[in-house]
């Protein structure tokens, strides 16, 4: 009996304190006041001397008042409280209007209008219109909720321009490159000396004298150092290739003078020195 006693006064004395927030109920089921500043505050101040809350119908008064200050995105064709005309009656109109004034939709990246809308905060008592004393301006509030709205879309409008603009340049100068490549005429490649002619091309000091010796070696046909010495002096006067040519004809294989100096070195080889 004890038990059921202790458990029946806890559950009144909850209900009891959870019974002063009777008088805070209509506030919540009316909608957003626009009355004065000051007219809200004194209401307030007055339910909480009447019904005197306890401290977790404070905090939880509190909390509620709090969070009807974040509003929620709603839709474009919801209906503004004072039409702008006949013709513009909800927000997405209203919307659509205000960016054809600014030549929005002149542009290559306009995007349709958002399927919603998010309103400029407010709370259920708002002081941020300046004055205690005027009541809440619900048609400029929409006005100010409409226009940041414009902003966000013409911010973003300028983004994609600006994106639009830095990628044309590239795509440019692609293009001029492409056309540049195929107008431009071909031209062959530095070709590579092939393996024949990289091997007869001297490789060391004794191969430099290759040419001389097979001239020493062609010149022991050749008949004498006196007929030499007659032939080479029109050397300068014929043509060498002729004049060589005949010179190798002429000259014996074996004889007692060898003159070398028409090769390029400086060695005369005389076999008719005695002593």
């Amino acid at each position: 009996m004890l038990e059921n006693s202790v458990t029946t006064t806890v559950n009144n004395s909850s209900a009891l304190a959870m019974w002063c927030t009777r008088w805070f109920l209509p506030l919540f089921l009316l909608p957003l006041p626009t009355a004065p500043p000051l007219f809200l505050v004194l209401l307030l101040f007055s339910l909480t001397i009447h019904a005197k809350p306890c401290f977790y119908c404070i905090v939880l008064l509190a909390t509620l008042f709090v969070s009807s200050c974040y509003w929620q995105p709603f839709p474009v064709d919801t209906p503004l409280s004072n039409p702008w005309a006949h013709n513009i009656t909800t927000f997405g109109e209203a919307l659509n209007a205000s960016l054809t004034a600014s030549s929005y939709w002149e542009s290559d990246q306009a995007k349709s209008l958002p399927s919603s809308i998010h309103p400029v905060d407010r709370c259920w008592c708002d002081f941020s219109s300046g004055s205690l004393f005027e009541p809440f301006n619900t048609s400029n509030w929409e006005i100010v909720s409409i226009m940041r709205a414009k902003g966000k879309i013409e911010r973003q409008l300028k983004h994609d321009e600006a994106i639009q603009a830095l990628d044309e340049p590239k795509d440019t100068k692609t293009d001029e490159h492409a056309t540049t490549e195929t107008e431009m005429p071909k031209t062959a490649s530095p070709s590579t000396p092939s393996p024949g002619f990289s091997s007869a091309l001297p490789r060391s000091g004794f191969a430099s004298l290759r040419p001389t010796l097979w001239k020493l070696v062609q010149s022991l046909r050749r008949p004498g150092f006196d007929d030499v010495e007659g032939r080479l002096s029109n050397l300068d006067s014929s043509d060498p290739e002729s004049t060589e040519s005949e010179l190798t004809k002429s000259l014996p294989l074996v004889r007692d003078e060898y003159d070398l100096r028409p090769f390029g070195i400086g060695v005369f080889i005389d076999f008719k020195w005695s002593r």
